[in-house]
């Protein structure tokens, strides 16, 4: 996972293990499409009846699936019923059977793959027709299994499509491939290549699907909320490494000291499955006080035990990719807000600071006013103040919210470690505190 020089950030939500939370997490992303029962129509006697098990979410517009065994390409779209069919192409695939190993083995590899360059014109050799779609072959488990390679393309033809005849792309006739670069968007649209297409078992694919959001979802508040014990626990130390997962630790724990907050919002989500391998591929957007990224990000999941964990990831935070404009996440702007009440109150600064509460918050039985004037005498008896935060959990629940976090206190006349719980409610784009609580740790 790259540092905060090449990626992003987290906060908590309720029941992760429930639906709401679920909800709550793909709230800030496109959609997340429900397709254990999704019926696909047919279009000829070699189309699959039922989705493939390998698309466990998306909130890519399309999808592409590719069958080796029959020489077959399915590009699927989502609609308000859930994820359909919409054409089958012939296709060629690579002149050997199985998955690839090694450059010239002239096999097309098998996995989760998501489209990251389009070469097309004059610079694009002929023998690949029209244009050419570059896959990230090969990616992180690729790599870690020694698979070796590159240069897989989905791409045309200067010459007519013969099945098992590339030297390890996936290739379509000029007419197809045109056709087909309409649904393509780079670093969005996913494409799952197999052998054989299975349908799904709704009852495993709703138990797979459930447990990879969980995962994420655990993952991306830990994150957030500075939480390091929990951040840790996403991974797997035998696969992901210990020395890897020790020098994470080590980079998460200086930035959690560095950065006042850190948000981390997901987009446009796709969770894909292959083997015993979940892909997860989306927009990671970072946003900390003092440091902003936004990138690619890919995680790859296995189960330890019994227990799906992470096992590897890929960052990429030259992809040309964006959040949404105007996507910004309840959670974001509780944590921006968080940060401007910081700020003011290690500043001193008592028109900022009491910008950040609700004309009617009471708190130790002091409205507004009185805890402004309390705090200004604060102010004027301590020379420096600072403030730091840890372990931030945040629960919406519609127009209201619930921060609560481990706060550290100091001054020079005075320090304090305790848990501070803020009770918040929206005010049109922001949030205002209503109420505040605080108790020794």
């Amino acid at each position: 996972m790259g540092t905060p020089h090449s990626t992003d950030s987290i906060v908590s939500f309720t029941s992760a293990r429930h639906c709401r939370a679920l909800g709550i997490l793909f709230s800030i992303i496109a959609s997340a499409v429900t397709m254990a029962h999704a019926a696909v129509s047919s279009r000829g006697d070699d189309v699959p009846r039922s989705i493939p098990d390998g698309l466990l979410a998306l909130a890519s517009p399309h999808a592409i699936v590719v069958e080796k065994s029959n020489q077959r390409l399915y590009l699927y779209g989502n609609s308000q019923h859930g994820l359909e069919l919409i054409k089958t192409y012939s296709c060629s695939t690579g002149k050997n059977k199985g998955d690839k190993i090694e450059p010239g083995d002239l096999r097309t590899p098998e996995g989760c793959y998501f489209f990251t360059t389009l070469h097309k014109g004059t610079s694009l050799p002929s023998r690949y027709g029209a244009m050419a779609f570059v896959l990230d072959f090969p990616n992180y488990v690729d790599q870690q299994r020694g698979k070796r390679g590159n240069g897989i393309w989905l791409h045309g033809l200067d010459k007519p499509l013969m099945p098992f005849d590339t030297q390890g792309c996936v290739a379509l006739c000029n007419e197809d491939i045109i056709e087909l670069s309409r649904y393509i968007r780079l670093y969005d649209t996913p494409i799952l290549i197999t052998e054989t297409l299975t349908a799904v078992d709704p009852e495993r694919y709703d138990r797979e699907r459930t447990e990879a959001l969980q995962l994420l979802a655990a993952w991306r508040n830990a994150w957030q909320g500075k939480d390091l014990q929990r951040f840790l626990a996403c991974y797997s130390p035998d696969r992901y490494g210990q020395g890897k997962l020790r020098t994470l630790a080590a980079t998460k724990k200086d930035l959690n000291a560095r950065y006042k907050f850190i948000s981390i919002d997901l987009h446009r989500l796709n969770i894909l499955k292959h083997g015993d391998t979940i892909v997860a591929g989306f927009v990671q957007d970072y946003e900390s006080d003092t440091f902003c990224s936004t990138g690619f990000k890919k995680l790859y999941l296995q189960k330890n035990s019994e227990r799906l964990a992470i096992v590897g990831e890929d960052w990429e935070n030259e992809a040309p990719v964006a959040p949404p404009a105007g996507e910004v996440s309840d959670e974001r702007r509780i944590c921006r807000m968080l940060n401007r009440w910081i700020k003011a109150w290690e500043e001193k600064d008592m028109e900022a600071y009491i910008d950040c509460y609700a004309p009617d918050f009471t708190s130790h039985k002091m409205n507004r006013r009185q805890w402004k004037e309390y705090k200004e005498g604060i102010g004027r008896a301590t020379r420096r103040i600072t403030v730091g935060v840890e372990n931030i959990m945040i629960t919406v629940k519609g127009p209201t919210a619930v921060v609560t976090f481990a706060q550290r206190y100091s001054s020079d006349a005075h320090s304090d470690y305790g848990k501070k719980t803020l009770h918040l409610r929206r005010a049109g784009n922001d949030w205002n505190i209503v109420k505040e609580v605080w108790e020794p740790l």
